[in-house]
């Protein structure tokens, strides 16, 4: 049985990253784009804490189980491509150290493990479409839905303007449904008001604050999504 553990209707996350920069015109703006010698090599954690309910429907009438999933994912990210245009894929492989997760369901639950032999992971994200693969073991179904999560590593630098154009505090841009698809783990994005907005610039960093709601579709079913987000943005490492 395919739990969508990672599958929910509203919820709240915060980013983290050390990506981008350039340098700036004065104190007051900032370039918020990657640069060509941006590390291609990082360490990155991911920390699930999901609480909600399991709706189960049979004979007439819906069963709804209380569902918790706490956990936690690390690995070591090589980016391969990271192409100029959208049209082009962007493409990367890991190598995971932990994937910790547990799912208690009611009274009962059970703790889904990626194998030895199955921590080289590939990822090829083309528009909203995102593929994880294991290059030397077929990924059972139960692993794919262990490390197929929200906020999408490899893609993070696509939430930034995509200019070189200075930026200023209060300035604001909104991502595209795609981005936001391949972000979430939608199949598809139909309406969409998050925007960005670069809410503070220190000598080191910039600060943008992503909020907004938007309405998809994962397998059929609608959506819809509340989003509250803090990015940093590392102005001195590109």
């Amino acid at each position: 049985m395919r739990l969508p553990i990672f599958r929910m209707t509203s919820f709240a996350f915060g980013l983290l990253i050390l990506a981008a920069a350039s340098l700036a015109a004065d104190e007051s703006t900032c370039v918020l784009a990657t640069s060509d010698d941006s590390p291609s090599l990082n360490k990155i954690t991911v920390s699930i804490d999901v609480a909600g309910s399991l709706k189960f429907s049979g004979g007439g009438k819906v069963e709804k189980l209380p569902l918790r999933v706490t956990g936690q994912l690390a690995y070591h990210e090589k980016t391969l491509q990271r192409p100029a245009d959208a049209k082009s894929p962007w493409r990367s492989v890991r190598f995971y150290e932990t994937a910790d997760v547990d799912i208690k369901i009611k009274d009962g639950g059970f703790k889904p493990a990626l194998s030895a032999k199955r921590r080289l992971i590939a990822v090829d994200v083309r528009g909203a479409d995102t593929t994880l693969f294991s290059p030397r073991v077929c990924l059972s179904r139960e692993e794919l839905d262990l490390i197929d999560v929200i906020g999408n590593s490899l893609i993070l630098d696509r939430l930034l303007p995509g200019t070189k154009d200075a930026r200023k505090v209060g300035d604001s841009w909104k991502p595209s449904p795609k981005i936001m698809a391949a972000l979430l783990r939608l199949d598809a994005v139909s309406q969409s008001d998050v925007e960005c907005k670069l809410a503070k610039i220190s000598d080191s960093t910039a600060d943008i604050e992503m909020t907004g709601a938007l309405s998809g579709a994962i397998s059929g079913v609608s959506s819809d999504v509340q989003i509250k987000a803090k990015l940093r943005f590392d102005r001195q490492r590109g």
